[in-house]
């Protein structure tokens, strides 16, 4: 049977994907940022958020370009995520704890400019089906 939400990814699975990861997970980030702003989609006071942020590496990187912008986003484990990211992203972003599909349905997020999610619904917490691509 197939696991989904904190039973597929557990707290540990932040100390992947935070601030210590690899250095391609940063490298692609900081790709995309470039590519962003050279399409000017950075501009001051946009409203951000990222389903299934984790440790918010990737919000970082954007934020970093434009501390203007307003950073939202959400995962499953608060403590996981905050242990394994930035201390300059903490002070400025609003976390959501809880399971993507929880969050989309039971939350209103008005204004957003842009948002991210990588592979956030590939392990929704109930069988259900998800076309993503």
């Amino acid at each position: 049977m197939a696991l989904f939400g904190k039973e597929r990814f557990p707290e540990e699975y932040q100390k992947k994907v935070g601030f210590r990861a690899r250095d391609l997970l940063h490298k692609n980030w900081q790709e995309l940022v470039k590519i962003l702003n050279n399409h000017l989609l950075l501009s001051d006071n946009l409203k951000v958020f990222e389903l299934g942020a984790g440790p918010a590496r990737n919000l970082f990187y954007i934020w970093k370009e434009n501390n203007t912008i307003s950073i939202n986003c959400n995962d499953l484990s608060r403590n996981a995520s905050f242990e394994n990211m930035n201390d300059k992203i903490k002070m400025v972003l609003n976390f959501i704890e809880g399971d993507s599909e929880v969050v989309i349905r039971d939350y209103i997020i008005n204004d957003i400019d842009i948002f991210s999610s990588i592979r956030s619904f590939y392990a929704p917490s109930k069988r259900k089906s998800f076309i993503y691509y």
